[in-house]
């Protein structure tokens, strides 16, 4: 397996963290906006659920990810940083990072739902299409 340097990975966290933090207030955005429909339906109910889990998983992204950045700094004390607790950061991060993705996604594709058929299967096509491209892009 091939090692990542230090700085590399640092600038991976610096840029995911920035994503997260964007399409963490997406999804919030979205989370909110659920919260105001007067629909009882199934798909309010999925789109809220997933809006809200994409959210938390954003949040525990960027802090988990901010952890990485702050251990990766070249100035970090030697004595707080170790490697158990940098791959723990690395791996919480990522997780949470590819949760919030696919989980707006499937908000994404739900909300369509809300409005009507059509405008659901509209939706539906065009987040799994993103799905599969997001998948695609990281293989």
């Amino acid at each position: 397996m091939t090692e990542i340097s230090g700085a590399y990975l640092l600038e991976i966290a610096k840029q995911l963290s920035f994503i997260a933090a964007l399409l963490g207030g997406l999804s919030g955005a979205l989370m909110g906006a659920l919260l105001f429909s007067r629909s009882d339906s199934p798909a309010v109910k999925w789109a809220l659920f997933s809006a809200a889990t994409a959210t938390c998983a954003f949040i525990v992204s960027v802090v988990a990810l901010t952890m990485l950045i702050v251990g990766l700094n070249p100035s970090a004390p030697e004595s707080l940083v170790t490697q158990a607790g940098l791959l723990q950061a690395r791996s919480i991060g990522t997780f949470g990072f590819f949760l919030g993705l696919y989980g707006t996604l499937f908000t994404i594709g739900a909300c369509g739902w809300v409005r009507s058929r059509r405008m659901g299967v509209a939706t539906t096509i065009l987040a799994g299409a993103a799905c599969i491209a997001t998948t695609r892009c990281l293989i």
